[in-house]
């Protein structure tokens, strides 16, 4: 028996960031009313962190003796031997260690109740990661023990053995304090005009700022896009996030913001710019932070209390001698002002616009303020009431002021007024400011068009709206938009409006993008929109419509029977494109092939019989859209024996032979394994129905491989039950992503992953119908992967450690209790290509996709 506890050093951390903003906007309606309008970014944050793994082997050499009753306790000491509390509590944030199971082969537990079989090895593997407290704050790292007792009964004798303990170093950790800054004003079309006004970006800024005596390690915030939560009025509004930008560097059209190491006692800034389609204003902004209880939630958190929320005036300039040329964030505080510095400095400002004037004619203004040692900030009245823009603000000791500090901004009043102004930011000031204006409406402009949101309809359900733009130099906008869906139309008015207008027919389900043009002859605007047109179902049982009536000639059937007989659910007919009337030649459908089929096909023929919709679609046996004598023919040579109805065949336990399924329907009636260096192929047409709660494990290879008319079916005879997927579970790192497994044309249904706890494998709550760790090579295409669930991650498919290709599939009606209802990926890089992700839902985050 393995006597020594391996530790090794891991790089693992996750934590969830949430952004929560109500938004105020004045309206037409009813004279001016405010609709308001709640949205929510969801951000991840990540960073690398020391971690360790704790690696037991136990060994039984005997040949007919069981280990009984195996448990072992891990244990942690100070290096003066005195102990410290471990926990599985991730709201434990008394002690210094969180602990779980990580993984445990050939034992199904560790808490008593374990067995190690004869001539058989048990692994055990821990993931520890150290609390905040751990480290001490100790540059060298602070010393532990880790030790563990190992108790086992033999033939009901209590044997215990104590394992020699292992040390580890705990690091330095950081301690990182959030803050987020957002502009109360923002801009786009305004509701008080004829005219269509410009979108302005504004920023969501962010500061992470590392209080702790560790270098916090490649910290990356991840956004997602706004989603708006709360908009009882319908007001047509639309939110978005184009890009990002880190520490100055020129900005990124992606959502993650990669600021690196931060070194402790130091911070990092980031911006994402926002675009909203209307002027309004942010009158509340809240943030919450949730953490992964997988990794030790609050007893492992590096975030220092909740991230604070600020309303931003301005990202401006600290320009003094010393300081970066990073923006700062100039934001409210209580009744006053502060600069959050990127240099981590922050400090409060004078307030000096009421002993402040501006003066003069013109293009040219003087602005007059007090002499100030520090920073100060002065907002007065816009003499120009935002017609001209500033090009240049000279202080009078001959100081060039930074663009970034003088600035117009506007906001309405009570009585929905516009009210202007101009500002200015600066430190160790003069009494004295030249100002000097420019009308930037001296050149062409390009007309300006309005926000067109997505917008989603049935099959069959007309679609109408109305786009509209205008010009600031006056001219009419002429209006086109490409690509049209079939039988769609765009008008242009020409009075600066179109009108697009479709009904879209049965079968014309699917997304079209379109993107709306506005040109004034010289210059001209976009806008794109995704119409998405989808296939009613009334009854919510996956199934259109159109699809019940065609094959039932009603909407009874909920997806789950089997209208045919043929082993094969609705549903599953549908999703696999199958005919669910009846088997081909039963012409009368009583579910069975006999000559009264015969019979009834030649008084078809002959027209003394009248065909339905129904008998044609069971009737056609070749496909040609007819009835005639090779349906009879069909009938007759099924009645006489001349094809042999298909066989199921059962299967169940390990396979060690290449092994080919090529029978019409598999009846899977355990738990399979593919054994190492052990091939399963799988031929097109195949339908693979698990009879109970059972898993494809693979150790070897799996080819799967179907072809559009003949796909391959994993599914489970209990839909409520569920199977328990496919595993390409590599927890030994004995596979070689060389010899690649493949799943294509393949449909994944009901896949359902329940079995995982902290007892056994928490991975068997993961992947609802494919889950790889340390496991790349794997191709899934052309797949439909849908209805499945997860315990914990990844309803439909589920990451770890693994990088799969995956192209062409449909990830659609998957859902997870946790994280990633269509796809959860941990430490993973898939190549993603062409997938249609849509429908999947998850209890904490990442709905259709979490990585």
């Amino acid at each position: 028996m393995k006597q020594s506890v391996i530790l090794k050093q891991t790089i693992i951390s996750a934590t969830l960031l949430l952004i929560l903003t109500n938004f105020s906007v004045s309206s037409h309606a009813g004279g001016g009313i405010c609709a308001r309008v709640k949205i929510e970014i969801r951000q991840e944050m990540t960073l690398e962190r020391q971690a360790f793994e704790a690696n037991m082997r136990i060994n039984n050499g005997f040949g007919d003796i069981t280990l009984d009753g195996v448990s072992v306790d891990v244990s942690f000491s100070d290096e003066d031997g005195n102990s410290v509390i471990a926990s599985s509590d991730p709201n434990d944030t008394q002690a210094l260690f969180f602990i779980r199971t990580d993984s445990m082969e050939n034992i199904e537990a560790v808490d008593g109740t374990g067995t190690v079989h004869p001539e058989s090895s048990a692994d055990i593997r821990w993931l520890i990661i150290p609390a905040p407290g751990a480290s001490n704050g100790l540059e060298q790292g602070t010393l532990y023990y880790v030790g563990a007792t190992l108790t086992y009964f033999i033939n009901g004798e209590e044997h215990t053995t104590q394992v020699s303990p292992d040390y580890i170093f705990v690091k330095p950790m950081p301690n990182i304090t959030l803050d987020y800054f957002l502009p109360t004003d923002v801009y786009g079309d305004d509701a008080f005009t004829n005219e269509i006004e410009p979108i302005v970006p504004f920023p969501l800024g962010v500061r992470v700022t590392n209080n702790g005596s560790g270098t916090a390690k490649n910290l990356k915030i991840e956004s997602a896009q706004p989603e708006i939560v709360e908009n009882e009025q319908g007001l047509l509004i639309g939110f978005e996030i184009e890009g990002s930008e880190v520490n100055g560097e020129p900005a990124t059209p992606s959502l993650l913001a990669d600021f690196g190491d931060i070194a402790p006692n130091t911070c990092g800034t980031g911006h994402w710019i926002m675009t909203c389609s209307l002027s309004g204003k942010f009158v509340e902004f809240t943030a919450d932070i949730s953490h992964s209880d997988e990794l030790g939630g609050e007893l492992t958190s590096l975030i220092d209390g909740t991230p604070r929320t600020h309303f931003l005036v301005k990202d401006v300039l600290a320009d003094l001698p010393g300081r970066d040329s990073v923006k700062d964030f100039l934001a409210q505080y209580g009744q006053g002002y502060k600069v959050y510095e990127s240099d981590n400095v922050d400090t409060e400002v004078t307030d000096q616009s009421a002993s402040s004037t501006l003066t003069g004619a013109g293009d040219t203004y003087t602005l007059s303020t007090p002499v100030n040692f520090g920073f100060m900030y002065v907002k007065l009245s816009d003499p120009n009431r935002g017609r001209k823009i500033i090009r240049e603000v000279t202080r009078s000791d001959g100081k060039i002021i930074r663009s970034e500090n003088a600035w117009l901004s506007k906001t309405r009043d009570e009585n929905n007024n516009w009210l202007y102004f101009i500002s200015l930011f600066d430190a160790d000031t003069t009494d004295s400011y030249a100002i000097i204006f420019d009308d930037p409406s001296a050149g062409p402009q390009p007309p300006v068009l309005q926000f067109i949101p997505d917008r989603t309809r049935d099959e069959k359900q007309q679609l109408g709206f109305i786009v509209e733009a205008s010009d600031p130099n006056g001219t009419v906008p002429v209006f086109s938009a490409a690509p049209l869906p079939v039988g769609a139309e765009f008008t242009d008015k020409g009075d600066g409006s179109a009108t697009f207008d479709w009904t879209p027919v049965m079968g014309q389900a699917g997304t079209y993008p379109v993107t709306f043009t506005a040109s004034d002859g010289e210059l001209k605007a976009t806008r794109s929109a995704v119409i998405t047109i989808t296939g009613s179902d009334s009854d919510s049982d996956g199934m259109p419509d159109y699809w019940e009536m065609k094959y039932f000639s009603n909407l009874d059937q909920d997806g789950t029977g089997d209208f045919d007989g043929n082993g094969i659910s609705d549903l599953d007919e549908y999703l696999s494109g199958g005919d669910p009337s009846g088997t081909p030649g039963d012409i009368n459908q009583d579910k069975y092939i006999d000559v009264s089929d015969a019979v009834l096909a030649l008084r078809i023929i002959s027209g003394v019989s009248p065909v339905s919709d129904a008998h044609q679609s069971s009737a056609d046996v070749n496909g040609d859209g007819e009835i005639g004598m090779d349906e009879v023919i069909y009938v007759l040579q099924v009645v006489s024996g001349f094809y042999n109805e298909p066989v199921p065949v059962e299967v169940g336990g390990n396979i060690s032979e290449n092994t080919t399924w090529s029978a019409d329907i598999i009846k899977v009636t355990g738990d399979i394994t593919v054994d190492d260096d052990i091939t399963l192929t799988v031929s097109p047409g195949t339908y693979i129905e698990f009879q109970g709660h059972y898993k494809l494990n693979v150790r070897g290879t799996l080819i799967a491989e179907g072809t559009p008319e003949e796909r391959i079916t994993f599914t489970a005879k209990d839909p409520s039950e569920g199977w328990h997927g496919i595993r390409f579970d590599n927890n030994d790192r004995t596979m070689d992503d060389n010899d690649p497994s493949e799943l294509i044309y393949c449909n994944l249904r009901y896949g359902n992953a329940t079995d995982g706890n902290d007892e056994t494998d928490v991975h068997d709550d993961r992947g609802g119908a494919i889950f790889a760790r340390n496991f790349s090579g794997l191709l899934v295409s052309n797949c439909i992967i849908s209805n499945n669930r997860a315990a914990y991650t990844g309803g439909g498919i589920c990451c770890f450690y693994s990088s799969p290709v995956l192209t062409d599939n449909v990830i659609a009606n998957n859902s997870a209790s946790d994280y990633g209802g269509g796809m959860y990926c941990f430490h993973s890089s898939p190549t993603l290509t062409n997938n249609t992700v849509a429908n999947n839902s998850a209890s904490v985050y990442g709905g259709g996709i979490c990585c």
